[in-house]
């Protein structure tokens, strides 16, 4: 290609890119989408910590529960305890490291620690239930046990007392997150928080199950098996609750486009500007959940005012869309130009 071929395609190309950069000269460092992520980020770890704390504290109790009273769902509810103090303190790390800034290894940053974080939560406690479920069967073909039935109903009603708690913690809504646009209380929080609080949800529909069986045994005590028997219907209720946010890791793996942001909800709002005329290689996909990623060619009519028309769109965007990164490639229409609209994705 000469010179001139070169300047010519520059000048037809006219190619400008825009991100947070834009967003920052406009608002400095209190741009609302990102002081509100980080305020999410900051809430998100003192509830962490103090769920962390109090998780601790009832599994022990549930532990020396569980012995006296030779219970094997108190045991159960334990140790689904024990994999929700895993996850908090998981949580906990990969909020930490998704907080870091970006290097040149690492562009994005590390915002996918926190989904790597999630991942390792949902498969630990896939693990311990397998195992509690063969311990749960072993009891019921054997009936080889026996219950203390008072001990078990007290630890229950704690039980159930710790997962409500657990449960206010971390789904107590801030004041950042009340100003965030999206579809459910749960998913204003990031992955890791949803992650955790998925655990505990498990958990509330385990210790309802365990306090049913404690008082079926305590008032009947030849019916024991219920006790059993609760291990392996909430141990499935509990790997039930995982399904919908494994999806989400998975979609976010695959590069997919966000659950609360529609592919032609993007491609409408980019065409509502007068200066489009046509989009290609539009793509969204998501960091971690609430941190959507967006890159388009925009190709203007010709005339426009590239540099505004940047802006205009950058804005535009950021307002209308939660969107964290936005890249845009903005190009002059030239003579000829194939249909490069969305038509060339399968739906």
């Amino acid at each position: 290609m000469t010179s001139i071929e070169q300047t010519t395609h520059e000048d037809e190309q006219n190619m400008l890119t825009s991100h947070r950069s834009y967003i920052c000269d406009v608002y400095g460092d209190k741009h609302p989408y990102f002081v509100a992520s980080d305020n999410v980020r900051k809430y998100d770890k003192v509830r962490l910590i103090v769920a962390s704390v109090l998780c601790l504290t009832f599994m022990l109790a549930e532990i020396i529960g569980g012995i006296l009273s030779n219970s094997l769902a108190l045991i159960t509810d334990a140790a689904h305890m024990l994999t929700d103090f895993g996850a908090f303190l998981v949580s906990l790390t990969s909020l930490y490291v998704a907080g870091k800034k970006r290097t040149r290894k690492m562009t994005f940053g590390f915002h996918r620690a926190e989904v790597i974080g999630a991942l390792i939560s949902i498969l630990s406690i896939w693990l311990l239930t397998g195992i509690l479920l063969y311990a749960a069967i072993q009891r019921i073909t054997s009936l080889d046990f026996e219950i203390n039935a008072e001990i078990m109903v007290i630890i229950a009603i704690i039980a159930m007392i710790a997962n409500f708690v657990l449960g206010c913690i971390l789904l107590f809504p801030d004041a950042s997150n009340r100003s965030r646009r999206k579809k459910s209380i749960i998913r204003k929080h990031g992955m890791g928080l949803r992650s955790a609080f998925i655990h505990v949800l498990g958990d509330v529909a385990h210790g309802a199950g365990l306090l049913i069986a404690s008082l079926i045994i305590y008032f009947i005590p030849e019916y024991k098996i219920a006790d059993p028997i609760c291990t392996v219907i909430f141990s499935v209720i509990v790997l039930c609750t995982t399904l919908s946010i494994l999806r989400d890791i998975l979609l976010i793996l695959m590069e997919g486009v966000p659950k609360h942001i529609s592919f032609n909800e993007i491609h409408n709002v980019l065409f509502s500007l007068p200066e489009v005329s046509r989009v290609h290689d539009l793509r969204m996909w998501s960091l971690t959940l609430g941190k959507v990623a967006l890159s388009a060619h925009i190709v203007i009519k010709n005339g426009e005012n590239a540099t505004e028309f940047l802006q205009k769109a950058t804005m535009l965007i950021h307002n209308n869309l939660d969107v964290y990164e936005v890249t845009l490639q903005i190009e002059e229409e030239p003579t000829e130009l194939p249909d490069m609209q969305i038509q060339d994705y399968q739906s």
